[in-house]
Formats: structure tokens, sequence, C-alpha cells
């Protein structure tokens, strides 16, 4: 039973090590890990993808229009707060603060679109690196003299 453990346990560190090899290789994990988690492009940038450009400015862009909704939706609700009475400045919002949250939601959408959609691109990414012969999965076995077996499986390019 603790071979069992030992032998799952082992496969599944065996997804996030790269097999053994005389160059070093980035492992296309790398790649989707950042796009998924970073975005702006790293994931591309980290398998040398020409689309990596696109989605930095894309997705810096539109953080860029999210922040400057912002900025003007909280300078127009500190302006419309009465510090004397909070409760009367609450009526005094005005269409600066409704603009200002538009835009934001604008970006904010925009933000997330661009997001996703440098998620899904890197997989068509890899594929095309696959096609061209430079990404490849990669099965390496090895048994010790004294009993340790080593399992590894990567998708490396």
């Amino acid at each position: 039973m603790l071979k069992k453990g030992l032998i799952v346990l082992l496969l599944v560190l065996v997804l996030s090590v790269s097999s053994y090899s005389a160059e070093a290789k980035k492992s296309a994990v790398g790649g989707y890990l950042l796009s998924g988690l970073v975005g702006f492009g790293t994931g591309h940038f980290y398998i040398g993808s020409d689309h990596a450009m696109k989605f930095l400015l894309l997705e810096g862009g539109s953080l860029a229009v999210y922040i400057v909704g912002a900025a003007i939706t909280a300078s127009a609700l500190t302006q419309a707060v009465d510090y004397t009475d909070p409760l009367a400045g609450a009526s005094k919002v005005t269409g600066q603060a409704t603009l200002g949250s538009t835009i934001s939601l604008i970006g904010g959408v925009a933000l997330l679109a661009f997001h996703i959609w440098d998620f899904v691109d890197i997989f068509g990414e890899i594929d095309k690196k696959k096609a061209e012969g430079v990404v490849a999965w990669q099965p390496s076995v090895n048994f010790g003299p004294d009993g340790q077996t080593t399992v590894a499986l990567s998708y490396n390019y």
C-alpha cells in the first residue's frame, strides 16, 4: 500500500519536473501558468511567441483605462462628501462619478477579456511549436541499481 502511494506521489510530482537532457528546455506548463495567473503576455514571452507584445499592450492599456476610471470616480466622490455632514454629501454625487465608474467598468471588462484571450491563445502557440517539432512529450523511466525507480513525463519545447 505504501509503495502504491509513493508511486502516485511520484507521478504527481513528475508533472512539475522536466526530464533530464543535455540542454536546458523550458516547460510549456510554465507558459500556461504565467498566462493564466499573471497575464500581460508573460506566458508568450516565456515560450518565445511573437504574440507577447500584443498581449502586453492590450492588457496594460485596459488596466490603465481601469485605473483612470477609478481615479475619476474617487475624485468625484471625495469632492461630493461634506465632512461636516457625510450623509448630506451622498446626494451630491455627480455625473462625473458615473462617468468614472463607466470608464472603469469598460477597462475592467476589457482587461478580463484580453486576459482570457491571452490564456486561450497560449494553447494555440504551444500547438504551433509542437507542429514545428519543437514541442514534444518526453517520457523518462530510470531504474536504479538499488531498486529506485524514477518516472518522468514532461512537455517541453
